[in-house]
């Protein structure tokens, strides 16, 4: 890993770019995840207009961990009028 990110990917760090993104984005990390969700959830919502959720009970693959809870977040993102609250 060290190798690829010091020798082959030292300039892939589009990080700077994100706020160039104009696409409705989810971000959805597991809360138990080992690559450190806070830290890309915090770091991913420069994208404006983006919207971060961390699964607390949920891991590496939030889909399979908790797919009712990662379901129900997915479609309020995709429908948000259908899930407004009045």
């Amino acid at each position: 890993m060290r190798y690829f990110n010091e020798r082959l990917a030292a300039d892939y760090d589009l990080r700077p770019r994100l706020d160039e993104i104009r696409a409705p984005t989810l971000i959805l990390n597991g809360a138990a995840d080992f690559f450190g969700p806070q830290v890309s959830a915090r770091e991913l919502v420069a994208i404006p207009g983006s919207r971060a959720v961390v699964l607390p009970d949920a891991g590496h693959w939030p889909f399979v961990e908790t797919p009712e809870r990662f379901r129900a977040e997915l479609e309020a993102f995709l429908t948000p009028d259908l899930h407004a609250v009045p």
